[in-house]
């Protein structure tokens, strides 16, 4: 599986009802005005934490599962640097925002954020990586 195919595993899994338990696991939310209190519930702060935890005993965990563990935590990180999944809850992590640019039909700030800019500057894999490779280098 290519590297971006694995960090997308979460959302093309989206489409399957048999994992909509992990739908709570790309974000967290919290009130406006208030700081956030950990309940221990199901949200991608508590997700990363219990992932990393499980795969510190990964000598008993099957290869499936490793696999999984792997996926999930590349996935959930990669979220955890979007500042539309970590955010105000009233908001639905920017998707009641809606974003009017240039010549693109409206959408909402999320989608805006993950995909329209993105395509909008025409960014590829290989720019991405060749500026990875070059900060590695430097």
């Amino acid at each position: 599986m290519s590297i971006n195919t694995a960090a997308n595993w979460m959302d093309i899994m989206k489409s399957n009802a048999n994992y909509d338990f992990m739908r709570s696991w790309h974000y967290v939310d919290f009130p406006k005005g208030q700081a956030y209190i950990n309940l221990n519930n199901d949200n991608i702060l508590n997700r990363l934490i219990l992932t990393y935890n499980e795969l510190q005993h990964k000598k008993v965990l099957c290869v499936a599962q490793i696999r999984t563990d792997l996926y999930i935590l590349l996935h959930l990180m990669g979220d955890l640097h979007m500042p539309l999944h970590t955010g105000y809850d009233d908001d639905l992590g920017g998707n009641k925002i809606m974003v009017q640019y240039d010549t693109l039909k409206t959408h909402n700030l999320h989608r805006f954020w993950d995909e329209d800019i993105i395509g909008l500057t025409g960014i590829t894999d290989a720019d991405c990586f060749q500026y990875y490779d070059k900060a590695l280098s430097d």
